[in-house]
């Protein structure tokens, strides 16, 4: 069994091996297993990490462990914003911080055996405004979803999840599959 300690600071294998936030190079936002019993999980690194081609800087960041955990590689997943509070209503002056995700959930039925699926919130748009109580916040969040059919390596175009039409957000992404191969996205 998996478990994380401290959130988003260390994850720690059933063989004891721990990677901690050091280790990796940045926070840990979501993770799962395949069904080989191979951990994944995003992270995201720091704007002027050195292991990231500059030209191909990525924010969302898949680590794909072995078999055993003794190791692992990461591939890009998408260019995604950096996290930016929301107004509390359209009218507000004032801002909440916001999960944008991402979220992961691997498919370990037959329907797509091993597809790996990604959920986040994004803004629109980002304003600057001087009375803001921040400053800068994100407009009109949407919830969008990717998947991955060969561990990560190409992904699916960004397909929006949420159909209002209105500038109100929608953050705290979640997602699971179930037994049947049915994904569910649900978001506040």
């Amino acid at each position: 069994r998996l478990k994380r300690v401290e959130l988003t600071k260390e994850i720690v294998l059933p063989n004891g091996r721990h990677f901690s936030e050091t280790l990796i190079g940045g926070p840990i936002w979501s993770m799962d297993v395949t069904p080989d019993k191979e951990l994944r999980a995003i992270i995201t690194f720091p704007a002027n990490d050195e292991r990231i081609d500059p030209e191909q800087r990525e924010p969302f960041i898949l680590l794909r462990f072995n078999e055993q955990a003794q190791n692992f590689d990461f591939v890009p997943i998408r260019n995604a914003w950096l996290q930016y509070p929301a107004r509390v209503s359209l009218e507000s002056k004032r801002g909440w911080h916001v999960y944008e995700g991402p979220e992961i959930a691997i498919d370990r039925s037959s329907r797509h055996l091993g597809r790996i699926y990604v959920a986040w919130s994004e803004p629109r748009s980002l304003l600057d405004d001087p009375e803001f109580q921040f400053g800068k916040y994100g407009r009109d969040y949407n919830v969008f979803l990717v998947y991955s059919d060969n561990d990560g390596e190409t992904w699916s175009e960004p397909l929006r999840i949420n159909d209002d039409m209105t500038e109100a957000d929608q953050v705290f992404p979640s997602i699971q599959v179930d037994r049947e191969g049915v994904v569910h996205v649900a978001f506040v």
